[in-house]
């Protein structure tokens, strides 16, 4: 899939219907009036286009204005343009058309997916790892809970929290790397982190830059995974073991987190998001599995919990609240044990 190309489609549509310029080439490559690609009053990025050459569509609005659960989201894709900028809309045009066939096909059940529990026998050290989603230390932090519930399950178990707020995937090695040499086995290690790579670089993403955040992200993770699972870093024959997230969507696929007073994007008000992280998430997952760590799908257990429903999983525009670590807190567990905690 042609990632650059299926980025310039996203910020062409972002340009016609989220600000409402179109330019001539953005109108060509969406095979579109740029007279007439406008907002619609709803402010959710809706694309209205004039042209019936491959006219994008709004995405589907669910309850409390999310999408639908019953059914896809309409990624706005720009469906059967055969002519633009050098020749290139068709291709984009076919590459956004499998992205939407992608988001269909992940409120399906297809898209990420989380890998098979480890159902460990015995954890002798829980090793925490990221960003803010696992730095916080408050009594209903999913961190928390989670250490609380492996104590009852294995008995006394040793814990290090190293996450720190803001972190990227860049700084996981650093954080990684300054763990004690040897501790208690088996050590298993949580890892949430991703989602400031991509706030930190929505510029870069919407201009193409896809392949290049991606190879950094992947990159980041892989130099991480491969210092935590060399031979006794933890202590002679002690085994290692990684439950690592991927990355959330607050928004679940609309993109309008200037509806909810974020400034991420910019505060954009509309943004086919489904196509970006179905494809992000695909490649974390293959970086992730790919050195032999359990893949925890966060986008799919926060997917329709995030700021357009009621009740949501999120406490500000990109933190989970009581509800979401508590539900961190279950899947972890459930990753690491194999069983699952009562209600």
């Amino acid at each position: 899939m042609r990632h650059a190309q299926l980025w310039t489609v996203l910020a062409a549509v972002i340009s016609c219907s989220v600000i409402g310029a179109c330019s001539e080439d953005e109108a060509l490559l969406l095979g579109a009036d740029s007279s007439v690609a406008t907002p619609t009053d709803s402010g959710r990025g809706d694309v209205t286009m004039a042209s019936t050459g491959g006219a994008p569509s709004g995405g589907g609005a669910g309850t409390n204005g999310g999408a639908s659960p019953g059914g896809a989201t309409s990624m706005g894709g720009a469906a059967g343009a055969d002519a633009g900028v050098d020749g290139s809309a068709g291709a984009a045009g076919a590459d956004m058309d499998a992205a939407t066939g992608a988001a269909s096909d992940a409120d399906d059940g297809g898209g990420p997916s989380d890998s098979p529990p480890l159902a460990l026998d015995a954890v002798g050290t829980l090793v925490i790892v990221g960003d803010s989603i696992s730095s916080a230390k408050a009594s209903w932090a999913y961190t928390t809970l989670l250490h609380g519930d492996l104590d009852a399950r294995y008995g006394d178990v040793e814990y290090h929290n190293v996450a720190v707020a803001g972190s990227e995937t860049r700084d996981l090695m650093g954080q990684v790397s300054g763990l004690p040499a040897s501790m208690p086995g088996p050590v298993v290690v949580c890892i949430t982190s991703g989602g400031n790579d991509v706030k930190n670089r929505v510029s870069e993403l919407l201009g193409g830059g896809f392949e290049n955040i991606m190879a950094d992200m992947t990159s980041n993770i892989d130099g991480a995974l491969a210092e935590l699972y060399s031979p006794d870093r933890f202590g002679t024959g002690v085994e290692a073991f990684v439950v690592e997230a991927n990355v959330y969507d607050p928004t679940d696929g609309e993109g309008n987190f200037g509806d909810h007073g974020c400034g991420f994007g910019g505060g954009i008000s509309g943004l086919p998001l489904d196509v970006f992280f179905i494809l992000a998430n695909e490649r974390l997952d293959a970086a992730i599995a790919g050195r032999g760590a359990n893949v925890l799908d966060l986008w799919s257990l926060f997917r329709f919990r995030g700021l357009n429903y009621d009740p949501t999983w999120f406490r500000d525009c990109q933190h989970p609240n009581e509800p979401g670590n508590d539900g961190l807190r279950r899947k972890f567990y459930e990753h690491i044990t194999g069983e699952m905690l009562p209600p």
